[in-house]
């Protein structure tokens, strides 16, 4: 084989070739360039969202106030169950009747729903005018019922009914009372349990005074619920303005929800499921929701409530990015939403405890703000009642609705959450396809010469772009 023919051909092409194979390199060179710019924007985001939700921390003295309102005093639960008997007492010697649930967990410290699933078989609480407790089973049930955790405050009698037998008659014969019992029945108890404890011979429905005098001792809360109740809003507050931090642009509503969640259990409170809405989805005030994208004329509706040592918290927010380009017309709203919010604290402010106004007034006051500005009446854009009574339940008495006769009192906790809506299709007061809520909840307060006022125990919110 001839040697020559082994040597590399030079080809007149040559410099080409060199000129594609630095063009290929440098196309490899730009696209990992553009990949590692990507990379670092999505690590950017990541490092914005982690850092977010840990460098805004709860006040250290709060956080410790709190956890030491965890604690139950001594006494606590027997002085609740001597108001109680004093208020039986003073009505005739009633006997007070309730179910596993809130007002249950009120006076033993056990007991809650999630203690004890309702059926169809009655477990009942009862309470005499002499100060006995008892509990009233199914037979089978009553060794599970004993090893409910409860208050060692208090002591209680354990009566048992077995299948074949009339728990009610068990229960009467029971007690033992020749007189005719005057009941108290608590508000949560289910009609079927009512109609059987009335169908008895010898009993009777207290007058319907003495309820509402029962009722009360759970309506006006102590400072430590105050506490307790100001620790689960100041709490939720701080998770919502985290959860903004947060949010984006194009964010969804489920997306936002997820943030939510983790925000609230940072702050150690228990429970999840806040509502989330963007844009016209707030224009129904519970919606559900259609798992809109945030665009930048939305405005974002967040309602959430986080509970802490057994209370409840619940506030209202409506705010948007600080990217964001809100119409002129629904910040118009959002401020008369605020003035809606201030208008029966105003009002509660200039009266006294002498002639305090009624839970419809404090309605009407929020009310006619929102009517005033948008020429509406009545329930037109502000399609609900302004508030409720907070605790050991997120809703429960009193509720702040037109026409309520009752006054409130020192003590008495409840949220202001006036609001506006007006669905697409429905237009109402020149608007359509909005929703504004503002809430929170406020606790009754008398000065030593009979003046009311009160304390917010979160907000509110004095101009736009606060949370």
């Amino acid at each position: 084989m001839d040697q020559k023919a082994s040597l590399p051909i030079v080809r007149d092409d040559e410099p080409s070739t060199n000129v594609t194979r630095q063009s290929s390199l440098k196309k490899i060179w730009i696209k990992g360039l553009l990949q590692a710019c990507l990379i670092l924007l999505i690590l950017s985001r990541l490092f914005t969202i982690w850092s977010s939700s840990s460098l805004s921390q709860l006040d250290p003295t709060l956080r410790a106030h709190c956890q030491d309102l965890l604690q139950v005093p001594h006494g606590y639960y027997s002085s609740r169950l001597d108001r109680l008997v004093s208020t039986l007492e003073a009505n005739d010697n009633a006997t007070w009747i309730a179910e596993p649930g809130a007002s249950a967990t009120y006076y033993l410290g056990g007991f809650s729903k999630s203690d004890w699933f309702l059926s169809e078989r009655p477990l009942l609480l009862v309470i005499r005018p002499t100060g006995k407790v008892f509990i009233l089973t199914p037979a089978f049930e009553q060794l599970r019922a004993q090893k409910v955790s409860k208050t060692s405050e208090i002591e209680n009698e354990w009566i048992a009914w077995a299948e074949n037998e009339n728990p009610y008659e068990v229960l009467f014969k029971a007690l033992g009372d020749e007189n005719e019992i005057r009941l108290v029945i608590d508000g949560q108890v289910r009609n079927f349990i009512s109609e059987g404890l009335t169908e008895i011979s010898g009993v009777s429905l207290a007058p319907r005074q003495a309820g509402k005098d029962v009722s009360l001792l759970r309506e006006r809360k102590d400072p430590r619920e105050v506490g307790l109740l100001k620790c689960a809003n100041q709490m939720t507050l701080h998770a919502i303005r985290e959860t903004r931090k947060r949010m984006y642009m194009g964010i969804r509503e489920s997306e936002t929800r997820k943030i939510l969640d983790q925000e609230l259990a940072k702050t150690g409170l228990k429970g999840d499921g806040g509502l989330v809405l963007f844009g016209g989805d707030a224009a129904l005030p519970h919606g559900s929701g259609t798992d809109k994208k945030l665009g930048r004329e939305d405005l974002v509706l967040i309602d959430v409530g986080g509970s802490w040592g057994g209370y409840t918290a619940d506030i209202t927010r409506t705010f948007a990015l600080s990217i964001s380009r809100i119409p002129d017309q629904h910040l118009e709203i959002w401020e008369t939403v605020r003035q809606a919010q201030y208008a029966p604290f105003d009002l509660l402010k200039r009266s006294n405890s002498s002639c305090p106004p009624t839970f419809g007034d404090l309605d009407a006051a929020a009310r006619k703000t929102v009517n005033a500005k948008y020429s509406t009446s009545g329930f037109d854009i502000f399609t609900h009642r302004l508030g409720h009574g907070i605790g050991l339940e997120g809703h429960e008495r009193p509720y702040l609705v037109p026409g309520a006769l009752d006054h409130p009192q020192a003590g008495h906790v409840f949220s202001l959450e006036p609001g506006v809506y007006v669905p697409m299709g429905k237009p109402a007061g020149g608007l359509e396809d909005v929703g504004v809520r503002l809430e929170d909840c406020f606790v009754v307060i008398e000065a030593e010469d009979g003046s009311l006022g009160g304390e917010w125990l979160s907000g509110p919110v004095a101009k736009w772009g606060d949370i």
